[in-house]
């Protein structure tokens, strides 16, 4: 019988006590107001790094493609050099006519 009296009373002491961090919120709601404002600030700035992520790596690819044109053109330059230098070779091998 004992027991259930404890048991009881340990109940009722949990049920009376157990919500006293409601009455922290409760005055405080101007730290609460600070904090959704801080969330809403951060949000703001989440969106704007994804945009700028977004955009820095739209101009990575640009930098891309635009390299891989660049090294094709070297390689097709490669071969006009060639042809060039062969023709540059051609008119030094011509005999010089003198008048």
């Amino acid at each position: 019988m004992n027991v259930k009296k404890i048991f009881v009373f340990i109940l009722l002491c949990l049920f009376s006590f157990s919500c006293a961090t409601r009455n922290g919120v409760h005055s405080n709601r101007n730290g609460t107001n600070e904090v959704r404002e801080d969330i809403a600030r951060m949000g703001d700035a989440n969106t704007e790094a994804s945009i700028n992520g977004a955009k820095v790596e739209q101009a990575i690819t640009e930098s891309r493609r635009e390299l891989e044109e660049l090294e094709r053109d070297i390689e097709n330059g490669k071969d006009d050099s060639k042809t060039l230098a062969e023709i540059l070779r051609k008119i030094r091998e011509r005999p010089i006519k003198r008048d």
